[in-house]
């Protein structure tokens, strides 16, 4: 299940910045949305 095209995408747009830039920019960049805080909650049960 391992996606190079995926992973190097996610290590130059998200890795390689570090804290050299806002994770929600890193975020949007990767995902190419901005994070939704629902389903961060649904995952965990709270909501």
């Amino acid at each position: 299940m391992f996606d190079p095209v995926l992973a190097a995408r996610f290590r130059y747009g998200v890795l390689a910045h570090g804290n050299d830039r806002d994770p929600a920019t890193s975020f949007i960049d990767f995902r190419g949305r901005p994070p939704e805080e629902l389903s961060l909650l649904r995952d965990r049960h709270l909501v």
